[in-house]
C-alpha cells in the first residue's frame, strides 16, 4: 500500500508549491522529451534510498498535453488531466498537472539520459524508464 501512496504522491501530487520566475519558459508539450509512456521502476520515499517497484504502474504524457496514469489511484474526479512543462534556469524543470482545467499540483523532474525520468515531490522521488512505442 505504501508503494501505491508513493506513486499517487509523485504522479498526482495533491499538495503542491509553485514558484514564480520570469526566466521560466513554458514549452509546447509536443516538443518536449517528456512526451511518451513511462514505466515506474523505483521509488525513494523520504530519502530512504531507492527501492525497486514491480507493479506495472505507468504514466503517459501525450503530444496534445494530456496525462494518463495507470493505475489511477488519485481519488480525484478528473474527466481530463493535462500537464504543462516549464523550463527553469539552473534548476530541475517543473511539471504542472491540471485536473479539469484547474491546477492540481506542481512537481520537479529531471532526466537520466533520454530514457529515464525522475519525478520529485517534497517527500519522495519516482524513477521511470521510457517504454518504446509499440507501433
Amino acid at each position: 500500500m505504501k508503494k501505491y501512496i508513493s506513486i499517487l504522491m509523485i504522479a498526482l501530487v495533491v499538495l503542491s508549491c509553485s514558484k514564480s520566475d520570469d526566466d521560466n519558459d513554458v514549452v509546447p508539450e509536443a516538443e518536449h522529451k517528456i512526451v511518451g509512456k513511462w514505466q515506474l521502476i523505483e521509488i525513494n520515499d523520504e530519502g530512504a534510498g531507492w527501492e525497486v517497484v514491480d507493479n506495472n504502474s505507468s504514466i503517459e504524457f501525450t503530444m496534445n498535453g494530456s496525462v494518463i496514469v495507470i493505475p489511477d489511484l488519485s481519488g480525484e474526479s478528473c474527466e481530463f488531466r493535462t500537464y504543462q512543462v516549464s523550463l527553469i534556469s539552473n534548476a530541475d524543470d517543473e511539471l504542472t498537472y491540471f485536473c479539469n482545467g484547474e491546477v492540481s499540483s506542481t512537481i520537479t523532474f529531471s532526466f537520466i539520459e533520454d530514457n529515464q525520468l525522475i519525478l520529485k515531490s517534497v517527500w519522495s522521488q519516482s524513477k521511470f524508464i521510457r517504454i518504446p512505442n509499440q507501433e
